[in-house]
């Protein structure tokens, strides 16, 4: 048996009972889904808690642009205060199709701060040291064909306490 519960419930506390009628035991299995907008979370570039305080701001200098032209973005991630040491894992979430440039990564490790990096095909993983001021640098890709599509969401989190993380929401993309 199948029930559909679609505007039955309210936005408050529910509670959904499965009962049969005699003392025969019964399986049962509850389906939900849900949909929270990037614009209605609760995601923040600075996040803070017990043991770290974090920040991440991504920018790209276009967010329409045409096929293989080049689009140059910013990262700027941060343990504020500079409150101990340790490394940071950064996620840069990057549009589908986009050509990052390993030149510009490069150049971006001459900084001692950037350990290492991996491209993914969605996002960019970077191993940094914290450092005072944070970390700082810029990157480019191309995109290589026409899309109208968001990244994913961007993070930074401490290597050691994952759950301390900062979030950039997902940007969009339009490649004509």
């Amino acid at each position: 048996m199948t029930v559909d519960l679609t505007g039955r419930l309210n936005a408050a506390k529910n509670s959904v009972e499965v009962r049969g009628s005699n003392d025969v035991a019964l399986i049962s299995q509850v389906v939900a889904s849900h949909y929270i907008d990037w614009r209605d979370s609760d995601a923040s570039n600075t996040t803070i808690n017990k043991s770290r305080a974090l920040r991440l701001d991504y920018k790209c200098d276009k967010s329409a642009a045409a096929i293989m032209e080049d689009v140059t973005c910013t990262v700027d991630a941060e343990r504020i205060g500079f409150q101990g040491y340790g490394m940071l894992l950064a996620e840069i979430g990057t549009p589908p199709g986009a050509d990052v440039s390993r030149e510009s990564l490069e150049k971006a490790r001459e900084d001692w701060s950037i350990s290492r990096y991996d491209i993914l095909p969605d996002r960019i993983v970077l191993y940094m040291w914290s450092k005072a001021g944070g970390s700082k640098f810029n990157f480019k890709f191309n995109p290589r064909y026409g899309i109208n599509a968001q990244t994913p969401p961007s993070l930074v989190y401490d290597y050691y306490n994952p759950e301390a993380q900062a979030t950039a929401l997902p940007m969009r993309f339009i490649v004509k």
